[in-house]
């Protein structure tokens, strides 16, 4: 089965980042020196799913869409990065793109899957993993800011090296947030 994958971000700088990177810093020396939000579709069935559906995945006069490719991913690999995969209980955000490709009578893909995607980089003398997790879900008023356990479920990782492990890693995040 052929997929692929969309990697979307904002052309200009993401006042969520912003103001989430500013909040983190408060917690202290784990705080991430680098913080960016996108999301992340992966797409099986349809080989130009993305090229024939202009405007479902993304905006294009405010949003930029990343493909995969197999050599390096979505591009660019940070030192001491993680990303922080978040997928909300309720609701799909699958939905909204389905009926958008219905709406334009597109082909639906055969498999569809989405997350938002925190990618945070790390200071100097900090586990990665120390600082996604300490970044991530919500435990006090210090601790967490990107995750509401109680609303959303995550998962903490390096960036996925492939797009089995990608399709891996949302699945599973959809089943939990089920």
């Amino acid at each position: 089965m052929i997929s692929d994958a969309l990697y979307v971000t904002l052309r200009v700088p993401d006042p969520s980042a912003l103001t989430a990177l500013a909040a983190l810093r408060l917690m202290g020396p784990k705080a991430p020196v680098r913080l960016e939000r996108g999301r992340v579709w992966w797409v099986s069935g349809d080989p130009g799913a993305f090229e024939s559906s202009q405007g479902v995945w993304f905006n294009p006069n405010k949003e930029r869409g990343l493909r995969w490719n197999a050599a390096g991913g979505f591009g660019e690999r940070r030192e001491r990065e993680r990303w922080v995969f978040v997928r909300d209980r309720s609701g799909s955000p699958e939905a909204g793109a389905l009926r958008s490709m219905r709406e334009r009578g597109l082909p639906e893909p055969l498999g569809l899957l989405s997350a938002t995607v925190w990618r945070l980089q790390a200071p100097e003398g900090v586990s990665p993993d120390e600082a996604a997790q300490a970044a991530s879900v919500v435990r006090s008023a210090f601790q967490g800011l990107l995750v509401n356990r109680h609303s959303q479920a995550h998962r903490v990782g390096p960036a996925p090296a492939s797009l089995t492990e990608l399709e891996q890693v949302l699945s599973e995040l959809k089943r939990e947030a089920s």
